[in-house]
């Protein structure tokens, strides 16, 4: 599989990665098939005493050193969001079974530096040390948000950037609840703009109730 090989050939072989400050950033990615014009980074975030969330960030190719930054959160829940760098909006798209990475012409790291989060613990290369993996929509906000608060940590030219939350599907609940909490202490985030959601699940019950009028009066089904 291709995820399981970018990964831990960049980032756990010490002669593809660089020390200290620039401890995460991939300097080699087997099977690309396209020459560089940006930097990227894989590596883990702090959620919680107990949890590290894996990232891939994909600096702009443009000015990563002025465009905004974007966290992309698939949905689910349970779905990675390394689904969204190879195979939606990321720069490495992947073919012949995961041998080959190629360009992705529409890639958002044309205009912004793109954050791919795995969220919660559990999903993806992101882990718990301790055995409890279950959590609520309040509690995968809040350690969403510390695994930002971490990022920034880490890429301290980040802070005071324009900042937006984008995602599908399930995060439908995963984007406004951090959303929430980010309004709530915008001291990490003070511009953060906005969310994009795709698709989204923001409401179970409403979702599913609404589908029998939606199917029937689009004639996909009868009065019996």
């Amino acid at each position: 599989m291709i995820i399981p090989t970018i990964f831990l050939l960049s980032t756990v072989f010490p002669s593809l990665v660089t020390s200290a400050f620039d401890y995460d950033k991939v300097t080699n990615l087997p099977g690309l098939t396209f020459p560089l014009n940006f930097d990227h980074y894989s590596g883990y975030l702090r959620a919680s005493d107990d949890k590290y969330f894996h990232y891939w960030l994909t600096e702009s190719s443009r000015n990563a050193a002025q465009d905004p930054l974007v966290l992309w959160l698939n949905g689910g829940p349970g779905c990675s969001s390394l689904g969204g760098l190879i195979e939606e909006l990321g720069p490495f798209h992947v073919r012949d079974y995961g041998k080959t990475v190629y360009y992705n012409e529409y890639t958002w790291n044309k205009f912004a530096n793109v954050i791919f989060l795995e969220s919660p613990a559990g999903v993806g290369f992101s882990y718990s040390t301790s055995s409890n993996l279950t959590v609520n929509d309040e509690e995968t906000a809040l350690y969403n948000h510390m695994a930002l608060v971490d990022f920034l940590e880490k890429f301290p030219e980040y802070q005071g950037r324009d900042f937006w939350i984008a995602g599908e599907s399930y995060a439908g609940v995963y984007i406004p609840t951090l959303a929430v909490r980010i309004l709530n202490d915008k001291s990490n985030f003070p511009n953060f703009k906005g969310v994009a959601i795709g698709n989204g699940e923001l409401d179970m019950p409403n979702n599913f109730n609404t589908m029998l009028p939606l199917y029937y009066y689009h004639a996909l089904i009868r009065d019996e």
